[in-house]
């Protein structure tokens, strides 16, 4: 299976609140309207958790093996004159924990497809985008000594 955005439904919030996802100001997900991208086959997911001040950047979890690992990320559109849209994701920081440390490389490229599946969200609503995704250095990846819960 592949990842798929969609808002989180009332079905949904046991799950979200069983893997521990909550917003900036640590509520539950389900008291607000959010959209998350997930891969039920493989239990991944990502969440777009807010900002602290309202402006950049926006933190995000990625839930990977029982873990959250905390995304800083930026974002910039702009339309091109025939109406296509350009989404760029720039991850600046990615916090991963020390019990997956290893599997960085792994968790970068998922990190980078649950990304690139918000093309299909937005296809889906009849727009044309063109989405790519800047991953940061290896100075900004970044291996945490919590165990992302």
């Amino acid at each position: 299976m592949a990842f798929v955005y969609e808002a989180l439904k009332p079905e949904d919030y046991e799950l979200a609140e069983s893997l521990g996802l909550r917003d900036v100001l640590l509520k539950p997900l389900h008291t607000h309207h959010f959209e998350w991208c997930k891969d039920t086959e493989r239990h991944l997911f990502l969440v777009d958790i807010g900002t602290f001040r309202f402006a950049p950047p926006h933190y995000f979890d990625f839930y990977y093996k029982d873990r959250i690992i905390r995304l800083e990320v930026e974002s910039s559109i702009n339309r091109q004159e025939d109406g296509v849209r350009n989404l760029v994701w720039n991850v600046k920081r990615i916090s991963i924990p020390k019990s997956i440390w290893l599997e960085k490389d792994i968790v970068m490229e998922l990190i980078k497809d649950a990304f690139l599946a918000d093309d299909l969200l937005i296809r889906a609503r009849g727009e044309d985008c063109n989405i790519s995704v800047n991953l940061p250095n290896e100075a900004e990846v970044v291996e945490v000594d919590y165990n992302g819960k």
